[in-house]
């Protein structure tokens, strides 16, 4: 197995390209119908498909993590896919961008928050899978997670003139236990 890496990726402020990507995942009965396990899976499906009644694509998410300018636009962010680009005189909202559409690259683990510096470069942190494509993305070092079947979650991050800042959160994933949990 591949250790993953944290990846900092350089993003330029004329483009929009940055921000949290969640997927759905729909748990699938993996036991026979007989076992517990089955039964707890088909009340989770059932949640599911009830929760499914209330999405919407309408919905431009709760944007209330940050904000950040990308060229002339001003975004609010949260922790979706979705930004909401909003009028910076009025604050009316203006239009949902749904960043999947800008990028390759799945963004389960970039930070909740972008900083940018004088020149008005974004930054941000992330997992990347190898072979990534983002266009106009330079990469500028990588950092080895101190436990691959436990990663740190990730925030925010710092960043100064010369440095780049990672908080290695004590909150972890456990991927044994998610990996293993219906087995």
């Amino acid at each position: 197995m591949r250790n993953p890496s944290m990846v900092i990726s350089q993003f330029k402020a004329a483009e929009l390209t940055q921000t949290i990507y969640l997927d759905k995942y729909r748990p699938r009965v993996a036991a026979a119908p007989q076992t517990s396990i089955a039964v707890a899976l088909d009340h989770i499906n059932e949640l599911y498909q009830l929760a499914s009644y209330f999405h919407s694509d309408k919905c431009i998410d709760n944007c209330s993590v940050a904000f950040t300018t990308v060229g002339d636009a001003v975004y609010a962010l949260t922790e979706s896919p979705l930004l909401a680009r909003i009028d910076i005189d009025t604050l009316d909202y203006l239009e949902k961008v749904d960043i999947r559409d800008h990028l390759k690259l799945s963004l389960h683990t970039y930070s909740a928050h972008c900083h940018s510096d004088a020149e008005g470069n974004l930054y941000n942190i992330g997992k990347a899978p190898s072979g990534h494509s983002l266009e106009n993305t330079e990469l500028l070092g990588m950092v080895a997670v101190t436990d691959s079947w436990a990663p740190s979650y990730y925030h925010s991050f710092g960043i100064t003139e010369n440095y780049i800042i990672l908080f290695e959160s004590p909150e972890r994933i456990n991927m044994k236990k998610i990996i293993f949990r219906y087995v």
